[in-house]
């Protein structure tokens, strides 16, 4: 048998827990019953990882240029008569080393601000100070399951497709 890489294990483990999913809530609805919002929760974020896994990390143009001109440098002077239009033979050209970049300081100071005027709205609203129309209320308690799985599957994408893969 052929040794797993992290990576390997982690997108199986996940794969397995989306099927155990899946089977759950086929079971659930076989009964006659609907499906709990935590079980559309951990759902949603099993995929969201999953996805997160999968999708590569976004490149700026900038770090692909860099990557191809460190490239250029390390291979050296073209010595091949079958090279591609960038100086380097035509399978290292068709290659693309995979970049895990950070996530930039204005998207994490943005995020900082949203979710603290998020608190602050509703600390507000919490306390009684501003009181919702009751249709909305309303409108608000019958999205619950969809808004908890939404989040918790983009929480998980997130989360995957911003951290550094592994090596």
């Amino acid at each position: 048998m052929t040794k797993m890489s992290t990576r390997q294990l982690v997108v199986f483990a996940l794969g397995v827990s989306l099927a155990v999913f899946f089977a759950g809530v086929a079971a659930v609805l076989a009964a006659g019953h609907t499906a709990p919002t935590e079980m559309w929760a951990a759902g949603g974020a099993v995929s969201g990882a999953l996805v997160g896994l999968l999708v590569p990390s976004p490149q700026s143009k900038r770090t692909r240029e860099a990557l191809l001109d460190h490239a250029r440098a390390v291979a050296g002077p073209p010595q091949m008569a079958g090279e591609g239009k960038s100086g380097l033979p035509p399978a290292a050209e068709a290659q693309e080393p995979p970049v895990a970049l950070g996530t930039p300081a204005w998207a994490a100071v943005s995020l900082l601000y949203f979710f603290v005027g998020l608190l602050a709205l509703s600390i507000v609203i919490a306390a009684g100070v501003i009181h919702p129309h009751e249709g909305f209320v309303q409108s608000l308690q019958s999205l619950v399951t969809p808004i908890v799985a939404l989040a918790s599957a983009s929480g998980s994408a997130l989360i995957g497709l911003m951290a550094p893969k592994p090596a």
